[in-house]
């Protein structure tokens, strides 16, 4: 496994600048174009939908004026993040999410199927690489006869802190505490305390918070930020990508109901409810709903998860490239972060793992 960052040689860094520089100039040139055919269309809604030069501010008609309104909330002239960073967690090292693999991801499924689960929030797919890293671990030391109480410690197994194992590096700390006089060991055994949530489970953001909340010396925090937190790696890979902004307004929104969807799923859902004769009326629906309604009308004979793969690919034909719902953290709100399912395997974009940028594992061989 790959840790730390490689300089890289002048020869191969002028190249990525290089590279950086006709990307950079190739995306500004296409949003460019964007944004005038997007003001273009933009300027004949508003034309419509305000059509009485005699009362300006009078609507005439509504359903280009909520076009107009999607368009503006979608993004396309300027009033919407740039696509979405998304993180995902995972056991296994990869450069693109496999097609083969739709699916057959580790857990419910509960929000449909598609190429790989991501979250918008950091702490959530940290949460879950730890997690299925440590389920996966158990499982193969299982398979392969270890005991089980061995397996109790498989999370802290895969820890690491730099090239050093947590168990390791919280051996050596404890070591280098026991040497010092009473009176000087109090930051040593704070440094001991937070190595050990983090090697149960803590993610460094519940660490930060908890050095603060204790109350520990200026020493101990600034120790945690430039000496701990650049060296930690958790358990299994985590996966920093972006979801293109473009497609972010073809996503079904899981929670929304019909009329809040995004013009260009409701478009798409209308066309398949007619085509298909699907059961109910979606605008009646929320997100949810209409991707369960899909799912029951193509069920037939198969299991349910071979029919959400199904209702996932039928999505994705009529142009639905995703789905998004709010995660654990914000459900009860009703806003805040999301998770986000694509459809398509190259629609999510990594950049880096593990906070190491994916061109680095490339050009180590490791990818």
């Amino acid at each position: 496994m790959f840790y730390g960052t490689l300089p890289p040689d002048t020869q191969n860094f002028r190249q990525v600048l290089s590279g950086i520089g006709r990307t950079l100039r190739d995306r500004a040139n296409l949003t460019a174009e964007r944004f005038i055919q997007s003001a273009q269309e933009a300027r004949a809604l508003q034309d419509q939908a305000f059509g009485d030069p005699t009362r300006p501010t009078r609507v005439t008609d509504e359903a280009a004026l909520r076009k107009l309104t999607d368009m503006i909330m979608a993004g396309p002239l300027g009033f919407a993040p740039a696509g979405i960073t998304a993180y995902h967690g995972s056991p296994y090292l990869f450069r693109q999410f496999d097609p083969a693999k739709v699916g057959a991801g580790e857990g419910a499924q509960a929000y449909g199927v598609g190429a790989g689960y991501t979250a918008e929030a950091r702490p959530v797919a940290e949460e879950y690489a730890r997690n299925i890293s440590r389920s996966k671990f158990i499982r193969d030391a299982q398979q392969s006869g270890q005991s089980s109480s061995y397996t109790t410690e498989a999370s802290q197994l895969q820890q690491m802190i730099g090239d050093m194992p947590i168990q390791d590096f919280y051996t050596k700390l404890e070591l280098q505490a026991s040497r010092l006089p009473v009176k000087q060991a109090e930051d040593a055994y704070a440094k001991l305390d937070v190595v050990e949530r983090l090697g149960l489970g803590s993610n460094i953001p519940d660490v930060r918070q908890y050095v603060k909340d204790a109350g520990y010396s200026k020493a101990v925090q600034e120790w945690v930020e430039k000496e701990l937190v650049p060296k930690y790696k958790p358990a299994g890979f985590l996966y920093k990508g972006d979801i293109p902004d473009e497609i972010l307004p073809k996503f079904l929104d899981w929670d929304k109901k019909f009329s809040d969807q995004t013009t260009e799923v409701k478009e798409a859902i209308k066309k398949y409810w007619d085509k298909n004769k699907v059961y109910g009326d979606p605008s009646k629906l929320s997100g949810a709903g209409i991707y369960d309604s899909i799912v029951a009308h193509v069920f037939g004979d198969a299991g349910r998860a071979r029919a959400q793969q199904t209702a996932s690919n039928e999505l994705e034909k009529i142009g639905v490239r995703g789905i998004r719902y709010l995660d654990q953290g914000s459900r009860g709100e009703g806003k805040g972060t999301s998770n986000f399912i694509p459809f398509r395997s190259e629609d999510y974009k990594i950049q880096e793992i593990n906070d190491i940028p994916i061109q680095q594992y490339i050009e180590q061989g490791l990818l």
